[in-house]
């Protein structure tokens, strides 16, 4: 009986001895691996993704892109009209909005049909005009531009937009 069980843990000394340098040895070049893919890959997505943002935007940024140069190249268009103080733009799709602040003694009248004109022969993507000379809403067009330029997607902004859209009066 003593010589079995002395059989029998010197298997298990046997296997405990021949299995420790493998799992010791394959658990630190596992985690070693890991870590360099970890490492190698994390480099790589960054470097790729600042390529992307560069060259290849995703849709929605390309677009956003896109509205944002259309954007302030109307206003930059729109603040060389006579009787326009200042300008901000927002356009998004087929959509431009415009608040403006009129010079004193301007005929607004016909500043928004300038306005009107000047955007439809500028951007021929744009089939809607917007213009409030609301202070509100002109405030709330110029930081909606401004959050864009900083970073704002328009999935955050979109409710935004949607609800002074709403208010402005043709």
């Amino acid at each position: 009986m003593k010589r079995k069980s002395q059989k029998f843990l010197a298997g298990i000394l046997a296997a405990t001895l021949l299995t420790m340098p493998l799992v010791g040895c394959g658990g630190n070049n596992t985690n070693d691996n890991t870590k360099n893919n970890t490492t190698n890959n994390t480099t790589n997505n960054s470097k790729n993704n600042a390529n992307n943002s560069a060259t290849n935007n995703t849709p929605g940024e390309a677009q956003k892109g896109d509205e944002l140069e259309r954007s302030k190249s109307l206003a930059d268009k729109l603040a060389k009209v006579d009787g326009i103080k200042e300008v901000s733009v927002v356009v998004h799709d087929n959509t431009a909005v415009v608040g403006v602040k009129y010079n004193d003694g301007a005929d607004k009248a016909k500043v928004k049909s300038d306005i009107d004109k000047m955007v439809k022969d500028t951007d021929s993507k744009v089939t809607t005009v917007k213009i409030s000379d609301d202070e509100t809403i002109t405030g709330k067009i110029k930081k909606m531009y401004d959050d864009l330029v900083s970073g704002e997607t328009w999935e955050n902004l979109k409710e935004g937009y949607d609800n002074f859209l709403n208010d402005i009066k043709m």
